[in-house]
């Protein structure tokens, strides 16, 4: 690497820092959130937005190109800001779907037994079309979390209940699920921690994306 790429880098670091902790920044910020009804203050997206900006810098050799004037570095500052509030968007309409599911999964009044079977069994199907089209787990085979999260709807169709560690039902439930398609492979109980929370991840996820497919089918 350069001296002057070093310089040129250094100069975008800090045109990029400039722009997102001024107002213009924060007013962005504020606007985005309100845009994708998120109630998080905007000083908390500016610094992630931040912290991602110079985690990328980090990883450069050389300088983005087309990036050397005070608009172009806003316009790049917005849409990492525009990039990240839809990360967090996404996740608070998972932990929506989730919860929804626990809800029916363990037949709360808002449905019928009929209304949370039917739910169910279209969870089977979606969860083996997502399985079909494309998983992607870090850490854990793709198998693996297939499986546990189809165990999981097994067990809330066939009225199974988890005990064990976990704050919530769906954490039991993975937990437990995750016993059952996985349980030993690992040597040390530590390993096998890791291997569930890793796991247990990627099945939620994969739970809350099928059901997303489930109640955006409903009429």
């Amino acid at each position: 690497m350069t001296s002057i790429e070093l310089d040129d880098l250094g100069r975008q670091r800090l045109g990029l820092e400039t722009w997102l902790l001024s107002d213009d920044g924060r007013i962005t910020a504020a606007r985005v959130l309100r845009r994708r009804g998120l109630d998080r203050p905007a000083d908390e997206l500016v610094n992630e937005a931040w912290i991602r900006v110079s985690a990328t810098l980090d990883r450069r050799d050389a300088p983005y190109p087309d990036m050397e004037t005070p608009s172009q570095f806003a316009r790049f500052g917005a849409r990492v800001i525009d990039n990240l509030s839809r990360d967090w968007a996404r996740v608070v309409r998972r932990a929506g779907e989730v919860e929804l599911f626990e809800s029916s999964a363990v037949h709360d009044d808002t449905y019928s037994a009929t209304e949370n079977r039917l739910m169910l069994e279209q969870l089977v199907v979606a969860v083996s079309e997502r399985a079909r089209r494309s998983v992607r787990c870090v850490g854990c085979p793709d198998e693996v979390a297939v499986a546990a999260a189809l165990e999981v709807v097994h067990m809330a169709l066939t009225g199974q209940e988890a005990d064990g560690p976990g704050r919530s039902w769906m954490d039991r439930m993975l937990h437990a699920a995750l016993d059952r398609v996985d349980g030993g492979v690992e040597r040390s109980v530590e390993a096998r921690n890791q291997r569930k929370s890793r796991c247990g991840r990627c099945a939620g996820g994969l739970l809350s994306a099928a059901l997303g497919d489930v109640v955006g089918a409903t009429p």
